[in-house]
């Protein structure tokens, strides 16, 4: 993920306020967006982040797994959220 310097002024920002000030503000925003794929991408954020509050242990292959995916990010392997969707449909075609 890469985080814009405002972004980071908004971090600051949000670190004042309590968990429910965050959340109330989170929901008004999201209560202005218009753009659904901005909103499902929000949505799998948010999902995503759920399933991964809720994994008790990773499996030695899936250690394995997360072990690639990151040093395949470091080295500069990686695709767009749009390019890796892309190539998910086309996997699951096969």
């Amino acid at each position: 993920m890469i985080v814009k310097p405002h972004a980071l002024a908004a971090i600051d920002i949000l670190a004042n306020f309590t968990c429910m000030d965050i959340k109330e503000k989170i929901k008004r925003r999201v209560n202005e967006i218009n753009d659904p794929q901005l909103l499902d991408e929000l949505l799998k954020a948010v999902e995503l982040e759920h399933e991964i509050e809720y994994i008790d242990e990773l499996t030695d292959f899936e250690k394995r797994s997360v072990d690639e995916g990151i040093s395949n990010a470091e080295s500069g392997k990686v695709h767009s959220s749009a390019e890796a969707s892309q190539l998910v449909k086309e996997w699951l075609k096969k």
